[in-house]
C-alpha cells in the first residue's frame, strides 16, 4: 500500500535525475518503517535540499566524510530555516547500484540503518547526484522539537491527573516541613483555571488582570468566601505538574506561598495553547487559601 502510494503521490524531494532512485529509497524506508512497527516518514522541503547539497558535495570532492564544522553548519541552517530539530541524523552512499540502497546501507552502516528504521523521526530527505558514474545518495532524518513538545502538553490534557500530582508534591513538601496538608477545592480550581486560560488568551502574566482583578476577587468570586488568606503562584513552560512545583519551591516569594501554614485548600490551573516563540505555551496557577 505505501509502495503504491509512493510511487503515484508525485517525486519524492522533487523532479529530475535520479527521481525515481530517491522515491525507491523513500518506499524502501518506510516500509521497513512500517514492518518495525515506526510510522513512516514524510519529506520535508528544507531536509531535501540539505540531503541534495549534501549529495552534490560529495560528488564534486569525491569525499565521503563530512568535515568537521558540518554538524554544526547544518544544524544553524535548520533552524535558520524554520525547522526546529530535536534530533537529526544523515548517512550517504556511494554505490554500483541504484537499487536497494538502503539494504546497501545496512552492509556499511548497520547502526545508522537499524536508528533510521526504528528511530522516532518525523521527516526525511534524500538527496541524489553521480560520482564517477556511481550514484551518491543521501538520507537526512529528522524529529521536529514541536512534536517532541506535543507529547508532553497532550498529557496535560488530562487535568484530574494533573491537579492529584500537583497536589501529592505540594502536600509531600509541606509534610517535610511541618505542615498540614492541604485539599483539592473545586472552587479554587475553577478561579485557577479561568486566570491561566486568561493568561494565555490575552497573553500577559501577572497576578493582577488588566481589569484589577486579583488573586482574592477570582477566590471570592468563584465562592470561596470568605477567605483568611490567599496566596497564589504563577509558571509559564512546558514542565510536568511535579517540575512546576519545585521550580516555585525554588523561588522564595512562591516557596512561602506552598509552605504558608494558614492555607488548608488549594486549586491549580493549567491551559495550554499554541506558541508564538516556542512550539506551546503553558500557564500554570496554583491558588492557596484558608
Amino acid at each position: 500500500m505505501l509502495l503504491a502510494y509512493l510511487v503515484t503521490a508525485g517525486p519524492v524531494c522533487g523532479a529530475g535525475p535520479a527521481e525515481h532512485v530517491r522515491r525507491a529509497a523513500a518506499a524502501e524506508l518506510n516500509l521497513a518503517r512500517i514492518a518495525a512497527g515506526s510510522r513512516p516518514l514524510k519529506p520535508h522541503p528544507l531536509l531535501c535540499r540539505l540531503a541534495r547539497e549534501r549529495a552534490e558535495a560529495i560528488a564534486a570532492s569525491g569525499v565521503l566524510t563530512a568535515d568537521r564544522g558540518y554538524l554544526e553548519r547544518t544544524t544553524g541552517r535548520l533552524y535558520r530555516g524554520g525547522y526546529k530539530p530535536h534530533f537529526w541524523s544523515d548517512s550517504a552512499l556511494v554505490g554500483s547500484s541504484p537499487a536497494g540502497v538502503l539494504e546497501q546501507l545496512a552492509g556499511l552502516r548497520p547502526q545508522w540503518v537499524d536508528e533510521a528504521v526504528h528511530g522516532d523521526f518525523d521527516h526525511l530527505g534524500i538527496g541524489t547526484a553521480t560520482l564517477d558514474g556511481q550514484p551518491v545518495v543521501t538520507f537526512m532524518l529528522a524529529l521536529h522539537q514541536c512534536t517532541v513538545e506535543r507529547g508532553q502538553a497532550d498529557r496535560l490534557a488530562d487535568l484530574e491527573a494533573a491537579r492529584a500530582e500537583a497536589l501529592e508534591a505540594v502536600n509531600r513538601l509541606r509534610g517535610e516541613h511541618g505542615r498540614e496538608p492541604v485539599r483539592r477545592d473545586r472552587r479554587l480550581e475553577a478561579a485557577a483555571q479561568g486566570h491561566a486560560e486568561d493568561l494565555l488568551r490575552r497573553s500577559y502574566y501577572d497576578h493582577r488582570s488588566p481589569q484589577g482583578g486579583t488573586p482574592e476577587s477570582r477566590t471570592r468570586a468563584a465562592g470561596f468566601a470568605p477567605p483568611g488568606v490567599v496566596a497564589e503562584n504563577i509558571a509559564k513552560g512546558l514542565f510536568t505538574p511535579g517540575e512546576t512545583v519545585d521550580r516555585w519551591m525554588n523561588s522564595p516569594g512562591h516557596r512561602k506561598n506552598i509552605l504558608l501554614r494558614r492555607v488548608t485548600a488549594t486549586g491549580l490551573g493549567v491551559a495550554v495553547g499554541p506558541g508564538e516563540l516556542e512550539c506551546f505555551d503553558v500557564l500554570w496557577v496554583q491558588l492557596f487559601a484558608g
